[in-house]
């Protein structure tokens, strides 16, 4: 997202400063089109003193060619030689002050040749402007290119976080539903596992009883076979009366071994419960899974949830974007055409200027001729 903000930032900049120069390259163009202008303002005002200069040749021309006539009347009257004379002296003065009028309206010439090649350079000059405001427009024009293609590559980029978020999401849910298989196979096995743990605890509590039972009847199997031959003996050896008090002593140790059994029962029957408690307790502590497994499976469904809506926000700005991406795109295509146009206006003005300054050229070589033709024709 910073990425994306700082391309549109550049993108902005880059399209403000070419807006700038194209108002600044319009600008200029119309600062031409005044100087275009005045130049040719200043060609018709050259164009009427050269016909005012033609007229003055050809009135002096015409004057020239009347003299000889008025100046052999003159000659021929009987005013005598000094009032001819003083009729040439006339002619001369006269064909004098025009030649002076010639010379300096040939200088006023130079001055506005000198004028107009003043701003004929100051024109080339101006152009020479525009051509490199030109080419700062067209390396600002190529900067925005690789700015759009950086941003073509941001989107590329947003396109592979939108991927990358997309594989995520998917591993989210390979690992959810990972859990939750894994979930659904071990609540209920742990139910039977702990059924069959307990049973098999209880067998093997059971086995252990049998056995116990088993070896204490041994045991006292072996002492009542060998208190029945001690008694026997005793019978043989010692009387009915000792056969009686051995009686009564195996009763007595029956009695006591009774107890002992009795005991040995009240411990395993302690055992049993307490072996009970712990199965309850494991029960408790499956039902506490179970319901962290649960709690666990809704937060992660929530999470599903966030991660879609996210993804969704994500999409929508990511459209947005590309819509204004596409504005901009539009904006610098016209920006492009108004450009071209801007080269074709300014070529144009170098044609018109070039083709101003070839006639300008040849006007004023004609009039040196022509000046120089009159000068000749004059002396």
């Amino acid at each position: 997202m910073a990425a994306q903000q700082a391309a549109k930032m550049a993108q902005q900049e880059l399209v403000h400063s070419l807006q700038q120069q194209l108002q600044a390259s319009s600008d200029a163009s119309a600062v031409t089109q005044q100087a275009m202008w005045e130049l040719q303002d200043k060609e018709k005002a050259l164009q009427q003193q050269l016909a005012s200069l033609r007229e003055a040749v050809q009135a002096v021309s015409s004057e020239r060619a009347a003299s000889p006539p008025f100046l052999e009347t003159g000659f021929k009257c009987d005013f005598g030689s000094n009032i001819s004379f003083g009729r040439r002296e006339d002619v001369g003065v006269l064909q004098g002050d025009l030649i002076q009028q010639l010379r300096e309206r040939v200088l006023e010439l130079e001055g506005e040749r000198s004028q107009v090649l003043d701003l004929h350079d100051q024109v080339s000059l101006e152009l020479s402007q525009r051509l490199q405001r030109l080419a700062e427009v067209e390396r600002t024009a190529a900067a925005m290119r690789a700015a759009l293609a950086g941003q073509s590559v941001v989107m590329l980029t947003a396109q592979e976080s939108d991927s990358h978020i997309q594989e995520l999401q998917q591993q989210v849910e390979d690992y959810m539903s990972i859990d939750k298989t894994e979930a659904e196979t071990q609540t209920t096995p742990s139910k039977e596992a702990s059924a069959v743990d307990a049973g098999h605890v209880l067998g093997q509590l059971q086995h252990m009883l049998g056995l116990i039972q088993q070896l204490d009847g041994g045991e006292a199997l072996a002492a009542q076979i060998s208190e029945l031959q001690l008694s026997a003996r005793g019978a043989l050896l010692q009387q009915e009366a000792q056969e009686a008090e051995q009686r009564a002593a195996e009763l007595s140790t029956r009695v006591a071994e009774a107890e002992a059994l009795r005991e040995q029962l009240a411990g395993l029957r302690a055992e049993a419960e307490a072996a009970g408690g712990q199965l309850v307790a494991a029960r408790a502590e499956a039902e506490a899974l179970q319901s962290r497994v649960a709690e666990a499976q809704q937060s992660l469904a929530l999470r599903e949830r966030e991660l879609a809506s996210s993804q969704v926000e994500r999409d929508l700005a990511v459209g947005h974007v590309e819509g204004r991406l596409r504005d901009r795109e539009v904006e610098v295509e016209g920006l492009t055409a108004q450009l071209a146009r801007a080269e074709a206006e300014l070529s144009e003005l170098r044609r018109s200027s070039a083709s101003a300054a070839s006639d300008g050229s040849a006007e004023q070589t004609a009039l040196r001729a022509e000046a120089e033709a009159a000068r000749q024709e004059a002396q």
